[in-house]
C-alpha cells in the first residue's frame, strides 16, 4: 500500500503493553488510533484520555465507514489469533502487521539499543531509556511496563537513540537491527514456540548475528553463546568482567554499590533490593557507557531510577502491614523475588499469592515454580491464567501445590481471592504474576485499610 495514503492504525489487542507503547507512538505521530481489547483496564483507559478510540467487543460494526483498505494498517499482538475482526480485516485485504514489524519499522534506521533476555528485560530497558532521557540522548523508548518516572511505557526524547525492549517470543527480537545489544539472561522459557532450550539459545545467536556489522553487544557473564562474529562485552555482579560491582550493601531500603565501567568507578546507589535488580541497573549503566554516555548522568540516573509498575511494586504499607506487587511468573524470577524481599523484610513472615502465567509454562515448570515458592511462609496458588491458550488436561494450579515443600499451602479460586486474602494474618504479601491478578490489589487494600484502621 502507498504509505502517504495511511491516517489509520487499528490494534488487536491494544491493551497489551507492547500494543498500547506503539499506539501512544502513531498518535503522537498524528496518525488517528483506534484498536479493540477484550477488557477495560487503566491502561485502555489511559489510552482514552489521549484521543484513542477503543473498543471492547469484537465487532466488525465497530470499525468506522471512513476506514478502508488503502488507509488503514491494522496492528495484531500475538495473543489474538482469531476473531470477526480480524476476519473482516483478512476478508477485506486490508495491510495486517505483527506488533514486531512494525516495531522494527518504527526503529531500526535509528541508533538502536536492543534489549534482550528471558528475565530482566523490562527493568533492564526502563533503566537504560532514563539514562538516555537524562542525557538528552534518547529519542524514543519502548518499554514493556509502565515506568514510574515518566507514567507511561513509551518516552519520547530530542535524541538520536531508540531504546526498545527486545522481545524473544514468536522470535519477535529478531527483526530488530541494534547498534547496541544487552542479553540479560536465557533460561528455558516459551518451549511451545522453541521446543527445546538450544533452539531458544539458537535465537539469540541468530539476535546478535542479525545486528548491525559494528554492534556492540553486551551480554551477562553467565551466558556462554558461540559464533557471535561481534564486538561482545560481559558484565558480572559476582565476578570480575568487562562491566562488574563491588562493595555491595543494603541500608535504608537502598542497595549501594561501585561501578566498574571500565577504567571508570562510580559510587552509587539504587532503590531496589536484591542482585537481579543490580544486575539490570550495571547491563543499563555499562551500554550507556559503551554509547558514550558521561559516569556523573549514569549516577544521576541510577540514584533517580523509581522502578516500573508490577516490579517490586510496594501498594500498600503502615508499617506493620506491607503488599509488593510483581510480574514474576517463571521460576527464577519468582526466586529473585524471594531474595529482594528477604533483604527488604529479613524477619518478617512472607506470604505470596501466585496467579500461574498459561497452561504450558505450567505443564513445563510445574516442580520449579514448587521448589521455589516453597521459600515463602505461606503459598497461595489461584487459578491459571490462560492468555492466548486452551486448557491442557491435567495442568492445573494443583500440579503447582504438589511440589511446594511445606504445608502452609492451598489453592483459592481467583474469584474468592480478595475475601480470602484479607481474612489472612499476614506480615508480607506479595500478589505474583503475569496474568490479571493485580487487578484484585485495589480492592484488597481498600478492604484491608477499613480492617485495620478500624480495630
Amino acid at each position: 500500500m502507498n504509505e502517504s495514503q495511511v491516517k489509520y492504525y487499528f490494534f488487536l489487542g491494544i491493551g497489551g503493553i507492547g500494543m498500547s507503547a506503539l499506539a501512544r507512538y502513531l498518535n503522537l505521530q498524528g496518525y488517528r488510533i483506534l484498536g479493540y481489547d477484550m477488557q477495560k483496564t487503566n491502561l485502555t483507559q489511559t489510552l482514552e484520555t489521549q484521543g484513542i478510540k477503543v473498543f471492547y467487543q469484537d465487532d466488525e460494526n465497530n470499525i468506522p465507514d471512513d476506514l478502508n483498505k488503502d488507509n488503514t494498517i491494522v496492528v495484531l499482538t500475538p495473543a489474538i489469533r482469531t476473531g470477526n475482526l480480524l476476519n473482516f480485516f483478512k476478508n477485506h485485504g486490508f495491510t495486517i502487521l505483527k506488533r514486531a514489524e512494525l516495531l522494527a519499522s518504527i526503529v531500526n534506521d535509528s541508533r538502536l539499543i536492543a534489549i534482550s533476555g528471558t528475565h530482566g528485560k523490562t527493568t533492564t530497558t526502563a533503566i537504560t531509556a532514563h539514562i538516555f532521557k537524562l542525557a538528552g540522548k534518547l529519542n524514543v523508548g519502548f518499554v514493556g511496563g509502565i515506568t514510574k518516572n515518566y507514567k507511561s511505557n513509551f518516552i519520547r526524547g530530542n535524541g538520536q537513540f531508540s531504546v526498545v525492549e527486545a522481545d524473544e517470543y514468536d522470535r519477535a527480537f529478531l527483526l530488530l537491527k541494534p547498534d547496541f545489544a544487552i542479553i540479560t539472561s536465557i533460561e528455558p522459557d516459551h518451549l511451545d514456540i522453541y521446543q527445546n532450550y538450544e533452539n531458544l539459545k539458537q535465537a539469540f545467536v541468530q539476535f546478535v548475528k542479525g545486528s548491525k556489522q559494528n554492534a556492540k553487544i553486551l551480554i551477562n557473564k553467565n551466558i556462554q553463546l558461540q559464533g557471535l562474529n561481534r564486538e561482545v562485552y560481559y558484565y558480572s555482579v559476582s565476578d570480575k568482567a568487562d562491566f562488574y560491582v563491588s562493595n555491595i550493601h543494603h541500608c535504608n531500603h537502598r542497595q549501594y554499590f561501585v561501578l566498574h565501567l571500565n577504567d571508570t568507578d562510580i559510587s552509587t546507589y539504587i532503590r531496589f533490593p536484591g542482585k537481579a535488580y543490580l544486575e539490570n541497573a550495571l547491563a543499563a549503566a555499562a551500554i550507556a557507557y559503551l554509547s558514550g554516555i558521561e559516569p556523573k548522568i549514569i549516577k544521576q540516573a541510577l540514584e533517580t531510577y523509581l522502578g516500573t509498575d508490577r516490579r517490586f511494586d510496594l501498594k500498600y504499607s503502615d508499617s506493620v502491614h506491607y503488599i509488593y506487587d510483581d510480574y514474576a511468573h517463571h521460576p527464577t524470577e519468582i526466586q529473585a523475588l524471594y531474595q529482594s524481599v528477604s533483604l527488604f523484610h529479613p524477619d518478617k513472615h512472607l506470604t505470596i499469592a501466585f496467579q500461574p502465567h498459561l497452561y504450558s509454562r505450567t505443564r513445563d515448570f510445574a516442580e520449579q515454580f514448587g521448589l521455589a515458592l516453597s521459600k515463602f511462609d505461606k503459598v497461595i496458588v489461584t487459578d491459571i491464567y490462560p492468555a492466548r491458550e486452551k486448557p491442557i488436561p491435567g495442568v492445573n494450579p494443583q500440579l503447582i501445590l504438589k511440589y511446594v515443600k511445606h504445608q502452609n499451602k492451598q489453592y483459592v479460586p481467583f474469584k474468592n481471592l480478595v475475601d480470602f486474602l484479607q481474612k489472612q494474618d499476614f506480615e508480607v504479601l506479595l500478589i505474583t504474576g503475569a496474568g490479571n491478578i493485580n487487578t484484585i490489589i485495589p480492592e484488597l487494600v481498600k478492604q484491608l485499610k477499613n480492617i485495620y484502621e478500624n480495630k
